[in-house]
């Protein structure tokens, strides 16, 4: 019953204040209207300034997450809550094959246990996008990707256990569609084949095929699908096609040579609690993998794709925590594996001093129960205040600012924006920024542009322009508003709308004024 009660908890968490927390934000917006788009006009990609731009390689997810809101739209009409309903349902299937692998592995209660650490993740954090809860909610990819990386995990247990080269293609097949979903699980096949290595030199139970199967289909999946965004692309210079071919690999390393990276990251994964406890749970893991048989080999590629997880986390990405949480999330089997050894399987009671012809009598395990609240502690506590954030915050800023735009905009007026959230809420006419722009705004040193990002012009077509969360934390205009050009409109929490002034009413050194 206890894996039953998780899910539960969990439905309760997920479902309250579905529509205003976490407020949307950019990723979330840029992936709704995606899916908007094929609902809507029957196309897969983004508007821009009037030209639709067919697989974008901006979009960072698969079908797998587009195409189940598109539907969700297409049934219920557009809107946030229509589209977060299918993340929730992709979180909920996601926990269960999580629990359903940590039991598989170890027992029940371990899996109750670790599922409830992942939710809880991180301990601590100001980025609210990096709590699992906010990732659940929210239209992005990682969570339905973990569906399919532990879907596809269980399935390559059982061919296993079963000796079925069916479900080894099966499970290849999984991976492949988790690598769609998000570029980033290409990562555990890199454990994989880590897994082939250490079997070799260790644990001597598998054959080739039981990795070469899993690793051949699952790339053969996410190549066809790179195929299939390049041709319906229909790229016509070699810089588009460039860019739509290495989408899925910058995508995945979009992080890698950032100066500093190196140490911020493992700052974030320190601040998250995770080297805390992640540490012990690591040597624990490499006890547990030790013995010679299957087990020790499923225990290992758990183990393996948590520590290649987190190493290119560390050393690769970009260091937002939430690319953090599948390797954290294998990483806290073993955790609580620890710590239901720590509290004799979570027992509570250990039995008492028995004579000859008494009844055993029991008593309180002071012990266990100090480390079982300890850890209770480490769960509840960030939990709850998390749900006090879900229960207390309608932040309804976003709409609230794209339904003014909306009523201020005129139909067919070209809006400058870097704001996604907005342009899926609003039914204005956006221009927003290539692929090669935001890469350049993410790997962009933020303490070497105070005034902005000098390679952005504004187009001379815009009339308006947006400086919201994102383009504040870039500084994507504060070079072009620093110049004079634009004149303030309207204020609304963080976003800020804009009117381009005509030529001779802009500032000597504006972008427009110089064309």
């Amino acid at each position: 019953m206890a894996p039953l009660a998780v899910l539960c908890l969990a439905a309760v968490l997920l479902l309250v204040n579905l529509q205003y927390w976490p407020p949307p934000w950019y990723d979330e917006g840029a992936h709704l209207q995606v899916s908007r788009n094929l609902a809507v006009d029957g196309r897969y990609g983004i508007w821009s300034a009037g030209e639709f731009r067919s697989f974008d390689p901006l979009i960072s997810v698969g079908p797998t997450v587009t195409l189940p809101i598109a539907l969700s739209f297409k049934w219920f009409g557009v809107g946030l809550t229509q589209g977060r309903i299918v993340m929730v349902v992709y979180a909920l299937f996601a926990l269960w094959c999580f629990m359903l692998v940590a039991r598989h592995v170890f027992d029940a209660a371990t899996a109750s246990v670790a599922a409830l650490w992942v939710l809880a993740f991180p301990s601590y954090s100001a980025d609210v996008t990096s709590s699992v809860l906010a990732l659940c909610r929210s239209a992005l990819g990682e969570v339905p990707a973990l569906l399919f990386v532990t879907a596809g995990i269980l399935t390559w247990f059982k061919a296993l256990d079963g000796k079925s080269t069916r479900l080894l293609f099966g499970a290849g097949l999984l991976f492949g569609l988790a690598a769609i979903t998000k570029s980033q699980t290409m990562l555990v096949l890199v454990g994989m084949a880590g897994l082939w290595f250490t079997d070799r030199v260790w644990h001597r139970q598998l054959d080739t095929r039981h990795v070469a199967i899993p690793v051949v289909v699952a790339i053969a999946c996410a190549s066809a699908w790179s195929g299939v965004e390049r041709y319906a692309a229909g790229a016509v210079d070699a810089q588009w096609f460039a860019e739509v071919q290495g989408g899925l690999v910058t995508r995945a390393l979009m992080g890698l040579w950032i100066p500093g990276a190196l140490f911020r990251n493992a700052g974030a994964l320190s601040a998250s609690g995770t080297l805390i406890w992640g540490l012990p749970s690591l040597l624990y893991g490499l006890y547990l993998c030790r013995i010679r048989d299957l087990q020790g080999v499923k225990r290992s590629l758990l183990l393996l794709i948590a520590v290649t997880w987190l190493i290119w986390f560390v050393v690769g990405s970009v260091g937002w925590l939430r690319y953090a949480v599948v390797g954290v999330a294998f990483l806290s089997m073993f955790t609580a594996k620890l710590f239901a050894v720590l509290t004799g399987g979570f027992a509570i009671w250990q039995p008492g001093d028995a004579s000859e012809n008494v009844t055993p009598t029991r008593r309180i395990n002071a012990p266990n129960i100090a480390v079982a609240i300890a850890v209770a502690l480490m769960i509840a506590s960030p939990l709850q205040g998390t749900f006090r954030k879900e229960m207390l915050n309608r932040d309804s800023t976003a709409m609230q600012f794209a339904a003014h735009l909306d009523s201020v905009v005129p139909p067919g007026a070209v809006v400058e924006a870097f704001e996604a959230e907005i342009v899926f809420l609003s039914a204005r006419d956006f221009r927003q920024p290539s692929l090669d722009v935001v890469m350049r705004t993410v790997r962009q040193p933020r303490a070497e542009t105070p005034n902005g990002l000098d390679f952005y012009q504004l187009s001379r077509d815009s009339t308006y322009l947006v400086n919201g969360p994102m383009s504040k934390r870039t500084s994507l205009f504060g070079l072009s508003l620093a110049r004079g050009c634009c004149s303030l409109l309207y204020q609304f929490g963080d976003y800020d709308l804009y009117q381009l002034g005509p030529t001779d009413r802009l500032g000597e050194g504006s972008p427009r004024a110089a064309r």
